[in-house]
């Protein structure tokens, strides 16, 4: 399973990476909600995104709301 983990703590990042990948899965790791959206909206979506509250440029939530005003998941 793809995972897309966006955090903007870059060690918790890498925590949460960790732990997705430990238990098999592939971590994909961005920094901000933009680069979050981008990787939403591409043709190989992730199964599952782990989204921070607080991300520069955007947040989780807004993340949630720019992937499904594009008409995907």
């Amino acid at each position: 399973m793809h995972i897309l983990v966006a955090k903007e703590s870059e060690m918790c990042a890498r925590l949460v990476a960790r732990v997705v990948e430990q238990l098999g899965h592939v971590a994909v790791v961005v920094r901000d909600g933009s680069a979050a959206l981008q990787v939403m909206l591409e043709t190989n979506t992730p199964e599952l995104a782990v989204l921070d509250w607080r991300m520069p440029g955007m947040n989780g939530i807004d993340v949630c709301r720019g992937v499904r005003a594009q008409g995907g998941l």
